[in-house]
């Protein structure tokens, strides 16, 4: 757990300071543009900081060879997987028994179940 926590607070340092960059960024490329004559960069990057037009998140997916995979074929890879699931079969996989502990011990069975 201890491990789980210091890699969270690690994530959360290189998120913050990642967000900061970039609202930076577009800071500056609103006082730039703003006062010019050409001013539709500023009111862009200002629209932008607002979160009214903010740019697509990168890929999660990732394909076979871990190259990220983007649109219809993330859509695809997703599917496959969860069509691989599905697609398990259930009658014939063979458990063994043998070597596992019950979770709890044998309960009695109350009356009005009998």
């Amino acid at each position: 757990m201890a491990l789980y926590r210091s890699l969270r607070r690690e994530v959360d340092k290189i998120l913050k300071e990642a967000e900061e960059s970039r609202v930076k960024d577009i800071c500056g490329q609103v006082s730039n543009h703003l006062f010019t004559s050409g001013s539709g960069p500023a009111f862009k990057a200002i629209k932008e900081l607002a979160g009214k037009h903010r740019q697509q998140p990168p890929s999660c997916v990732l394909s076979e060879d871990d190259k990220p995979l983007e649109g219809n074929n993330a859509l695809r890879r997703v599917a496959g997987y969860f069509e691989g699931l599905l697609t398990v079969d259930l009658l014939n996989t063979v458990v063994d028994w043998t070597r596992q502990v019950p979770i709890a011990p044998d309960l009695p069975i109350p009356h009005w179940l009998r």
